[in-house]
């Protein structure tokens, strides 16, 4: 008689709403797990170390929240690394990410610019793309300005903690500026990449090189911790 009644307090737990709900969370968690021969063709595929391909499939899991191993734009936007970013929309556009379908080996791929060991060039190359709205290969003053008006949009009453920016950054107040002061800041990064006195009308990727390649903090900005 009493391992009936323990049988069937078990049932009746078992079919309560609350353990029901706590069953499915852990079946759904252990779905989204990332098994080792995904993990082995991820270490081949990519750039990151152990520690930090381990730290961004650990991110991607807590944000997979139905653990079918797919996350939106939105979802990934939510990672500490890029909430609070103003350039996290356009990073996303030029790594590729896809709206709402994105699987971790795609992840993976999209972000290994981002790692402390992916090549210089690499990096620059992708710094470039971001600044390259219009895609056609130069940065344009209209390029520039709207990059620049980017950065700013969020950063207008955010106090700069760092004095020692270089290159684009380095030159822009964090205030509210107008047209002509844009455009007066765009001259100058111009001036100072293309070294044209009379004004560039456009900057290759080759001047852009030439500009960033001795800058540290350059190559930090597209370092992201995991």
């Amino acid at each position: 008689r009493r391992l009936k009644k323990m049988h069937m307090k078990r049932d009746a737990i078992s079919k309560s709403p609350r353990a029901s709900d706590n069953v499915h969370r852990r079946r759904k968690k252990r779905q989204g797990k990332i098994d080792k021969e995904t993990l082995e063709d991820l270490k081949m595929q990519s750039q990151f170390q152990n520690n930090e391909l381990k730290a961004l499939i650990r991110e991607y899991e807590m944000i997979d929240l139905d653990g079918d191993n797919l996350v939106s734009w939105e979802e990934l936007a939510t990672m500490p690394q890029f909430r609070n970013n103003p350039l996290t929309d356009r990073l996303f556009e030029v790594c590729g990410i896809n709206a709402k379908e994105n699987s971790i080996m795609h992840v993976v791929q999209a972000f290994k610019v981002f790692s402390a060991q992916a090549p210089k060039k690499e990096k620059i190359q992708f710094g470039f793309k971001v600044i390259d709205f219009n895609n056609d290969g130069t940065i344009s003053r209209q390029d520039l300005i709207a990059y620049l008006k980017l950065i700013l949009e969020d950063e207008a009453d955010a106090e700069d903690d760092d004095d020692n920016d270089a290159g684009i950054d380095k030159l822009v107040d964090k205030t509210s500026l107008s047209n002509a002061e844009f455009n007066e800041i765009a001259s100058h990064v111009f001036l100072e990449m293309t070294g044209e006195q009379d004004g560039a009308s456009e900057i290759t990727l080759e001047k852009f090189t030439n500009m960033v390649s001795f800058q540290p903090d350059f190559f930090q900005k597209y370092t992201i911790d995991f």
